[in-house]
């Protein structure tokens, strides 16, 4: 037999068996992967420092980030659906669905539709759901915690992995390197842009949240998650909340809160402020401006979320980096031919 043969077979064994061993960790990896490359400008500003010490602070932090407004939704959140008892969810029920009986009949939606509302029938499905996102959050956790792993290994070697990935690419050094400081700068746009604005969200709509009696700080870490996801997400949290001033008999606040949240925070925050925030991180923060735009960076990450999941913002702008730089690679190959 062949040698050259003989070793592809053995090659292609061993990563058959190493993919089926790592298979439920590749997710974890990648994430972590592109965190650390997102953050990897953060890391070079304490090179000369002690490179474990650094790589568990920069952890400790990513941790912080992640596990507190997580934790504290799940804690506060059952807390109080354990407050609630069937006679609160039915009377809840019965508010939304003559809310939305109103809303059809001022639009002149025929009334046989509505009465194929059973919303009586959706409290066996409330009760699902909550099991549902339970079980959920905890698996969430379980994935942060791999992912924090990972990401600080990546941190401590990464300068070791990234020469070693350099030098087994067929690519030169001038091409490797502008390969991945534009996913680095793509990445970091992101990161620190949906970090920026989940915050400065959350933060509007909390502080209006506590004005009218509402727990400002849970409601406003529900909206900086829900703000992640593209156009819809603020309106997960400022319709339902608005219903539930209705319910409490606080008219006036639900409708100051509606108003609040289109005009100041989808329209203002989200529409205007936030391109300036990726403008200012993209020129000021980061050495190597992305050069992908600010809109297929966008859509980017609503790809991401739809065929990925949460983690989606992450790992669609990374695919999309890694095409674009391959396009350019392909570009420039093709002017020096």
């Amino acid at each position: 037999m062949n040698k050259n043969i003989f070793l592809f077979m053995i090659f292609a064994t061993v990563l058959y068996f190493s993919y089926e061993l790592y298979r439920p960790f590749l997710q974890h990896i990648l994430i972590a992967s592109l965190l650390a490359i997102a953050t990897s400008n953060i890391q070079k500003l304490f090179l000369h420092n002690n490179k474990i010490l650094v790589s568990s602070v920069m952890t400790l932090s990513l941790a912080i980030l992640f596990f507190v407004p997580i934790t504290y939704t799940i804690f506060v959140g059952f807390n109080y659906i354990n407050t609630l008892d069937t006679a609160s969810i039915s009377n809840m029920i019965d508010f939304i669905k003559a809310v939305i009986l109103a809303i059809l009949n001022f639009f002149g939606i025929n009334e046989n539709i509505t009465q194929e509302l059973k919303l009586k029938d959706t409290f066996t499905n409330v009760v699902t759901t909550v099991a549902s996102f339970g079980k959920y959050s905890l698996k969430f956790i379980a994935d942060i915690f791999m992912i924090l792993i990972f990401y600080f290994f990546i941190l401590l070697y990464g300068k070791a992995i990234v020469t070693y990935l350099k030098n087994a690419t067929p690519l030169n050094e001038s091409e490797s390197s502008s390969m991945f400081r534009e996913i680095s700068s793509v990445l970091a746009v992101v990161f620190y842009s949906i970090l920026i604005n989940a915050v400065f969200q959350g933060v509007l709509f909390g502080v209006v949240s506590s004005a009218f009696g509402l727990d400002g700080v849970l409601l406003g870490v529900l909206y900086g998650f829900c703000s992640l996801i593209p156009i819809i997400g603020g309106l997960l949290m400022w319709l339902p909340t608005s219903i539930y001033l209705l319910y409490l008999g606080n008219f006036f606040g639900a409708i100051f809160l509606i108003i609040y949240s289109i005009v100041f925070i989808s329209i203002l925050a989200d529409t205007f402020i936030k391109p300036l925030i990726i403008k200012y991180i993209n020129k000021k923060l980061l050495k190597s401006a992305a050069s992908v735009n600010e809109l297929l960076i966008f859509f980017s990450i609503v790809a991401g979320l739809s065929v990925y999941g949460f983690w989606g913002m992450i790992i669609g702008p990374a695919i999309t980096a890694l095409l674009i730089s391959i396009l350019n690679l392909y570009a420039n190959k093709k002017l020096e031919i």
